[in-house]
């Protein structure tokens, strides 16, 4: 009976690998895997949680999530985020639904509309759990990058310290001069 039980605790796992999931089911056992967490917390149970919401991430940005858009007048819609000459490819008016698909770190949404994919800056959209998650992952991307490029504690710069050495020049006369040397040794003119 333990064989079966250890055989079946193997299987299920390459199961749900292959499978073809969906944003609801993901989210079903992620909200399942929370319970478990809140009734008896283990560390394995949070890294199962973390990858099913790489998961849904990932779904999201392959698949989209259904919004609801709320404005009071039209938004454009642009096929490009960021360049001055962009072309409107529709019209987004409001409590219309889209698909969204992404975000980036300027307010720029990424969405799914009329079969076409466009740019939309600063949507206003009711918030839920799916665009809490995209909005995690941009704020940990901002802070990996802060990190790369602000100087750490933990880098080593040595630098070697100022010497002042005393010494003679041709003339014969006397002089002081500061050097960087990391042999301790004075360099004579």
């Amino acid at each position: 009976m333990l064989r079966y039980v250890i055989i079946l605790s193997f299987l299920l796992p390459i199961q749900t690998l292959f499978a073809q999931t969906s944003f609801d089911a993901l989210s079903e056992e992620r909200a399942v895997l929370m319970e478990m967490y809140k009734v008896k917390p283990k560390k394995a149970v949070l890294i199962k949680s973390d990858r099913l919401e790489e998961e849904i991430l990932k779904y999201i940005k392959a698949n989209g999530y259904p919004i609801v858009v709320n404005t009071t007048m039209a938004l454009d819609v642009q096929d490009k985020a960021y360049p001055l000459k962009r072309n409107t490819i529709a019209t987004l008016e409001n409590q219309q639904e889209v698909l969204l698909l992404d975000k980036d770190a300027y307010g720029y949404y990424k969405i799914k509309v009329n079969d076409q994919i466009g740019y939309v800056y600063n949507l206003q959209i009711t918030p839920s759990y799916p665009l809490d998650l995209i909005e995690e992952e941009l704020e940990q991307q901002k802070a990996m990058d802060d990190l790369i490029t602000a100087p750490s504690v933990f880098r080593v710069r040595y630098e070697c310290p100022s010497v002042v050495c005393g010494a003679n020049t041709h003339a014969g006369t006397s002089c002081k001069v500061h050097t960087r040397s990391c042999n301790g040794r004075c360099y004579l003119h």
